[in-house]
Parts: C-alpha cells; structure tokens; sequence
C-alpha cells in the first residue's frame, strides 16, 4: 500500500478508495442494457435533495413558467432542470432552509418577486409605474377644451 492511495479513516483505520473500487466492481455484475449516468446527473442523496428547497423551487419555476413566460412554452423537463439548479444554489447559500439563519432575506426576496409578478401580469406584462396614483377620469366631465379668447374674462381672478 503507498501513500498515495491510503488514507486515514475517521476511525484511524486505514483504507484505500483503490481497493474498494476494485472489491465493489469484482461483485458487481455488468449489465449492457443500463444507460451510463452523464456527467451532470447528480445523486439522489445529495443533501439539497433532502431540504425544503427543492418544494419551493418546483412552485417558484411553476409560477415564474406560468405566470410570466407561458407564450416562452417552457417544457417539463427545463422547468425540472431550472428548479433544481435554483434549489442547489439556494442550499449552497441557505443551508438551514427558509426556517434559517438568513430566512428573513429569502422570504424579502420571495415575496418581493411575488409581488412584482402579479402586478406585471395584472398590467398587461408591463411593470406599472412608480409615484402616486394618477386621479381617475371622471367620465362626466368630458367636454372640449375651452376656445381661447382675445377677450380677457371679466370672472376671472386677477392675478398680481
């Protein structure tokens, strides 16, 4: 055994990654049929796998896909793929779920996207504006500018 392939266990026990790999593909049959695994699949027992935040991803891209971008006919698969590369980051950064440390800016950040993505599809896809509320017309009063006059108006207030 050289130094390279054996390491310490956290037992002090000494193994070699070399040696189980060999033992497990020894036992193992071979089966042609099965499909290779592609680089980017990940594991099922990844530990973002077993956090909320695969549950909250899936709504978030359902809403973002539904909401926002159906004419984009975002398929299954993307929709899958998007959320799960949104709820790995989110474990990346929020490891202790939406219940953690930093739960208060997740739920900011949520709820703002939330927010401003209901107002664009209530607006016709459009942000609304920012400012004051602009005053409704009175759909009484829709009568035709006043022509002017030479003529000063004998009511109205001086002005000095």
């Amino acid at each position: 055994m050289t130094n390279d392939t054996a390491a310490a266990g956290p037992s002090g026990q000494i193994f070699t990654l070399e040696a189980e790999v060999d033992a497990a593909a020894a036992g193992a049959p071979i089966d042609p049929g099965t499909p290779a695994i592609a680089a980017h699949q990940v594991a099922d027992d990844e530990p973002w796998r077993r956090s909320d935040w695969p549950r909250y991803t899936k709504m978030a891209s359902n809403l973002l896909c539904g909401l926002m971008l159906p004419q984009w006919e975002i398929t299954s698969e993307e929709k899958t793929e998007l959320s799960e590369s949104l709820a790995m980051i989110l474990y990346t950064h929020f490891p202790d779920g939406v219940n953690g440390r930093y739960a208060g800016y997740f739920r900011l950040i949520a709820a703002s996207s939330v927010i401003v993505a209901a107002r664009i599809t209530a607006n016709n896809g459009k942000l609304p504006p920012l400012g004051p509320p602009r005053p409704a017309a009175d759909p009484k009063r829709r009568e035709a500018p006043a022509a002017r006059s030479s003529t000063p108006d004998p009511h109205a207030p001086v002005v000095n």
